[in-house]
């Protein structure tokens, strides 16, 4: 549910940011972190001190943050720079994006 909503808001907001700047591409920065994300409905899915349950929140994270570019490139970003905003800087294996 979580997935659809940022999905849908990242929708609603692109008519305006397009419009601001119609003759240029469109760079998006999307800064993420974790929580928040879809499933996480215990901490242990968002701190590396719980390895199994940490595994399972990066994934939630990976699909939401996934959805959430999908949906800027649907609506006509050229451009999507991602960053990290996660205290563990998800480093040690990171994602897929």
């Amino acid at each position: 549910m979580r997935t659809l909503r940022t999905f849908l808001l990242v929708i609603l907001a692109l008519p305006v940011a397009l419009s601001a700047q119609p003759s240029r591409g469109l760079k998006v920065l999307l800064l993420y972190d974790m929580e928040g994300i879809t499933a996480a409905d215990e901490y242990r899915k968002t701190t590396f001190a719980h390895p199994a349950q940490y595994a399972e929140g990066r994934q939630s994270l990976t699909a939401d943050v996934n959805a959430a570019i999908a949906g800027l490139k649907a609506g006509g970003a050229t451009e999507v720079v991602v960053v990290d905003g996660h205290g563990s800087g998800n480093t040690r294996e990171p994602d897929i994006l």
